[in-house]
């Protein structure tokens, strides 16, 4: 009854492990050179972890099983052997934790400095609960949506707009926080196209938990098709319905806290993601869900009802607004 009462917890704690290298943020499956630096320090502390346990374990149950002989047997325990207490006490644990300080001093440089020369920087600034993303190279800005060119290593200028953020993509690199008044540098060089989910890991609000973000590992020619079309003037059309979209969307106020470059001149205060080309992006709210018509509809008609808390407002449209508002953002790339 009792290893069964034990075996519970410990399978637990297994899967959840298990977990944590699986999913849609696999810790341990990297796929750049930073991730993998961490991965191998994190199978070296597991190893060194479950080795000397093990032994522990094995030394435990041979003392158990003794002890029992030597009562059947109606006979003292022999004494404690001093050499194997010294060395399973004192010189493994010493040897476990040098190995370990000398791999940690391996992985510090691989995951500080990239393999090669940045080919570019991208500054990404985390809002209360989003992602502004800079291309000050190219002057592309954009939200909740990365860029890069797969085997090449961008340099990362991160930022805070309101309090302690931190930028995490598990599948390419560590975290690093991103604090309110400086800039901290960070890289990533994604070794195969494909598109890696990040998180802020720093609890930092109500929606915390739903401020993802998203990753989009590129081949290079197909990288700078992506930024030549965020460099062309937007120009959602003439149509009737479309106009009357770009209406209803000053009409509405929308215009106060996003940003619609040629078209609406940023806010004052930067509080929403710029809608530049919002048509061509992926997701909505911070990679909550897909951009679809649907999608966006519910969203501009009550937010709240994704992100109970986020600072968007619930809109009091007609439904024919709202329906030229969603052909007319569908339609900005």
């Amino acid at each position: 009854m009792r290893v069964r009462m034990l075996a519970r917890p410990v399978l637990a704690c297994l899967a959840g492990g298990l977990a944590a290298g699986c999913g849609a943020m696999p810790v341990l499956q990297p796929q750049g050179p930073g991730a993998a630096a961490i991965a191998d320090l994190w199978w070296w502390l597991f190893w060194m972890t479950v080795l000397p346990a093990t032994g522990v374990l094995a030394f435990l149950l041979l003392a158990v099983l003794r002890r029992r002989h030597a009562a059947e047997l109606d006979q003292a325990p022999e004494s404690s052997n001093l050499a194997i207490i010294l060395w399973v006490g004192g010189a493994m644990p010493l040897a476990v934790i040098l190995v370990l300080m000398v791999q940690s001093f391996r992985t510090g440089p691989r995951a500080a400095e990239p393999p090669q020369e940045p080919a570019m920087r991208v500054r990404v600034v985390g809002h209360m609960f989003w992602w502004e993303v800079h291309y000050p190279d190219y002057g592309v800005v954009t939200a909740n949506e990365i860029h890069v060119p797969v085997g090449q290593a961008t340099q990362l200028e991160l930022q805070s707009a309101d309090v302690i953020h931190s930028f995490w993509i598990p599948a390419l690199h560590g975290k690093l926080d991103m604090i309110p008044g400086r800039t901290n540098t960070f890289w990533v060089q994604p070794d195969r196209p494909g598109i890696f989910r990040g998180q802020c890991a720093e609890f930092c609000g109500t929606q915390h938990a739903l401020m993802g973000l998203m990753l989009v590992a590129e081949p290079p020619d197909a990288f700078d098709d992506w930024i030549a079309a965020q460099r062309r003037p937007v120009s959602p059309g003439g149509e009737q319905a479309l106009a009357r979209g770009e209406a209803v969307y000053k009409e509405a106020g929308c215009h106060l806290c996003h940003a619609v470059e040629g078209r609406f001149d940023p806010p004052v205060a930067n509080t929403g993601p710029d809608l530049t080309r919002f048509g061509s992006r992926r997701t909505i709210g911070s990679v909550t869900m897909l951009n679809t018509d649907a999608n966006l509809r519910d969203w501009i008609d009550n937010p709240h009802r994704r992100k109970p808390g986020v600072r968007m407002p619930a809109s009091l449209l007609t439904d024919d607004d709202l329906t030229a508002l969603v052909a007319y953002l569908r339609a900005l790339r």
